[in-house]
């Protein structure tokens, strides 16, 4: 892999199949050169702790499955863009939030366990990820972006605990299996469509039947109103 240390690349290729920044006293990793189907990310590299994964860090790499530490805090933006073999993850880290697009384009993304520190979910950060199903959502959610689960085909079900405060007006666009969506009443709808109407949202409680009238929304095209 690719990783941040104060180590030269010569001496990182001897050492390990990461590669890292030299910055601080903890790892990033930018990258990995190791062929595998199950990439297990290590806790340690150097005798450094590995903190984060960089930007675009595993672009289009082939392994099925992933295993992040829980040493991690931060995964960068696009971290498993194109990555269109991976079916599962598991991310043990303290993670605040899933940065824009993360996941996007993970076609073959089945099962997803993430941490219950996760706050935020950003832009397009599951977006096209066709074979989701079902995603357990953490207790301490705040916020969900613009096009988080975009042409998410084949999600079924999604249920958002009380804390979440914000989700926007397009996160669920394409969702068009949805058939389980659990909302809290409290929640704000955003968007940088001006002008658009939006449908009336309830809660909809486990117990009972969806709300239609959103399901239908999601699964249709937005656009802004006619001026």
């Amino acid at each position: 892999m690719t990783f941040s240390t104060g180590y030269t690349l010569a001496e990182q290729a001897i050492e390990t199949d990461f590669v890292l920044p030299a910055k601080d006293a903890g790892v990033t990793v930018l990258g990995t050169s190791r062929i595998t189907d199950n990439l297990i990310v290590p806790d340690l590299i150097l005798g450094r702790p590995v903190v984060a994964l960089g930007a675009c860090a595993f672009y289009n790499c082939n392994f099925h499955s992933c295993t992040v530490p829980e040493s991690v805090t931060k995964i960068g933006y696009m971290a498993f863009f194109c990555c269109y073999g991976l079916e599962e993850i598991d991310i043990k880290g303290n993670i605040d939030a899933l940065e824009w697009s993360t996941f996007e384009y993970c076609y073959a993304l089945k099962r997803v366990l993430l941490p219950s520190s996760l706050h935020h979910i950003r832009d397009e950060a599951f977006s096209h990820c066709s074979s989701l199903e079902s995603l357990w959502i953490p207790e301490r959610i705040e916020t969900i972006g613009s096009f988080a689960f975009l042409d998410c085909v084949s999600l079924i079900e999604l249920v958002f605990p009380p804390t979440l405060r914000e989700i926007s007006e397009t996160a669920l666009e394409g969702c068009c299996h949805l058939k389980h969506l659990v909302l809290p009443p409290s929640v704000e709808f955003t968007g940088s469509f001006s002008g658009i109407t939006l449908p009336t949202y309830e809660t909809i409680f486990p117990d009972t039947e969806p709300d239609k009238s959103i399901i239908e929304y999601y699964s249709q095209e937005v656009t802004p109103d006619d001026p």
